[in-house]
């Protein structure tokens, strides 16, 4: 009963010091708006240095 009572401390302790998840999932093509999305900025800062990007 100890081993299961040791073993539930580890995992209240595990789950409070773990950060929180990132809700947000962006698209891994090379196109203005899943770069801004992963950089998290807006397509037009993106697409102010990268005019030939697809999608500016």
């Amino acid at each position: 009963m100890l081993k299961y009572f040791i073993g539930l401390i580890l995992i209240i302790n595990l789950f409070k010091n773990s950060k929180p998840i990132n809700d947000k999932m962006c698209c891994k093509a090379l196109t203005a708006s899943c770069i801004a999305c992963s950089q998290n900025k807006t397509i037009k800062e993106v697409c102010k240095n990268n005019k030939g990007l697809l999608g500016c």
